[in-house]
């Protein structure tokens, strides 16, 4: 155990994790240190009022991806699986939100495979428009091989959208969607990616199940909820208590 972390630990009263791994990583530092402090698992809020939705807007062949457009969001992966589906049925569009270095190399993979027509690349855009893309897409994809507490992710579960995501081991996203029961964990290969697509498209009872699921877990996320929590945790601190707040 580093000084740094021994210092850290000592010197603080409490301890905000982001999420479930850094919440074990500080209890176990603190297990070590012999010292126990008030520690809170506080995930990203959202504003689901804004988010509400159903599934009579959407539409299952649009998959829909927000976030940077660099390396380690994998988004070439989209591509790859993309183009196995425009085989299958040429109604699939990859809506791709968000800009980065990584643009212009997606956009020219797009035309290498020939699926440019069934890509759109959306660049920023502002809330409402957001928002409104959520509500009429119908799966979420989240390939990086590298991710956090994803706002974008629980943004699309609120508006009832299943999650597609890949099992690195850094990619946060797994742990929701497990825990949430809200989409699928699949190997980064564009025929499994595209295999669980297609899934959920041919079976609309799964699609819904799914997507009912994300729109619960998301609801914990509610910012009137986190507000409160974080509220009562920062009474707790006063008090003294040194419990494990969790959501």
């Amino acid at each position: 155990m580093g000084a740094y972390y021994i210092k850290v630990i000592k010197n603080y009263d409490g301890f905000i994790a982001l999420n479930k791994w850094v919440l074990r990583f500080l209890i176990s530092v603190m297990k070590n240190v012999g010292v126990k402090k008030n520690l809170i698992l506080l995930p990203p809020p959202i504003d689901t009022s804004k988010l509400a939705s159903n599934f009579n807007e959407k539409d299952p062949f649009s998959l829909l991806y927000v976030g940077r457009l660099v390396p380690h969001k994998n988004v070439e992966l989209l591509l790859y699986t993309l183009r196995l589906l425009t085989k299958i049925d040429k109604r699939f569009i990859l809506n791709i939100v968000g800009r980065g270095p990584m643009e212009a190399k997606l956009r020219s993979i797009a035309l290498m495979l020939g699926i440019n027509r069934n890509v759109r690349f959306w660049g920023y855009l502002d809330e409402d428009t957001l928002v409104k893309l959520y509500k009429k897409s119908g799966i979420y994809l989240i390939p990086s091989k590298r991710e956090g507490y994803s706002i974008s992710t629980l943004e699309a579960m609120a508006c009832k959208m299943p999650v597609i995501t890949c099992n690195y081991e850094n990619n946060y996203t797994q742990v929701i969607v497990n825990e949430s029961g809200s989409g699928m964990v699949t190997r980064p290969d564009p025929y499994e990616l595209a295999k669980s697509v297609l899934k959920l498209v041919t079976n609309k009872d799964l699609l819904y199940r799914l997507g009912n699921n994300a729109c619960t877990f998301a609801k914990k996320h509610d910012v009137k909820r986190i507000a409160t929590k974080f509220e009562y945790w920062l009474k707790d601190m006063l008090e003294g208590s040194d419990r494990v707040n969790i959501l």
